[in-house]
């Protein structure tokens, strides 16, 4: 099955993720990220997030 690249790019920048819902939550494993802006768990906002902690961190 191929993926609609136009929807997971659309869904990348539309989507909030949902605090409460921990398949909505940024999660690394052995191989890196596993999350997918059609599950809502890969989004600009996990992005901005990520890159804020870094920055943050970094001071």
């Amino acid at each position: 099955m191929l993926v609609d690249l136009s929807r997971l790019e659309r869904e990348y920048y539309a989507h909030t993720p949902d605090l409460d819902n921990a398949a909505e939550r940024v999660s690394f494993g052995t191989s890196g990220h596993r999350g997918s802006s059609l599950r809502g768990s890969f989004t600009e906002a996990h992005i901005l997030a990520i890159t804020q902690a870094i920055c943050d961190y970094r001071r």
